[in-house]
């Protein structure tokens, strides 16, 4: 849905009505457990530290702390960047999925967390 996937059966969409009521990922490819450029033995451990605080201490909700989490620890220059983090949230029949929405061309672009109901 955000532009780096171009099955329209994408996995997420196949997903969501299969387990739990949120579901937290990557779209298309992760970051590296060692970060961008492999030498960051944290870089993982980080990403989970920083959805941990943003979660429970800053009460932040479950996707926007994922999404964020994975935000503190980027690196937009990378393929391999949690700026590709995203989230599926099922309420009853709604479907919302969460992603980071690029606007510009790097390295002068940003991102925004926006969602889509499906």
């Amino acid at each position: 849905m955000n532009g780096n996937y171009s099955d329209p059966k994408s996995p997420g969409v196949l997903w969501a009505g299969a387990g739990p009521s949120v579901l937290l990922g990557y779209n298309y490819e992760s970051p590296l457990d060692n970060g961008p450029d492999g030498l960051d033995p944290n870089f993982t451990a980080d990403i989970v530290t920083y959805f941990l605080y943003r979660r429970y201490l800053r009460m932040q909700p479950l996707c926007e702390a994922w999404g964020y989490a994975n935000k503190d620890k980027s690196d937009s220059r990378s393929l391999s960047n949690p700026f590709n983090s995203c989230a599926i949230e099922i309420t009853g029949t709604t479907r919302t999925y969460w992603y980071w929405q690029r606007t510009g061309y790097c390295p002068a672009c940003y991102y925004t967390w926006v969602s889509v109901t499906f």
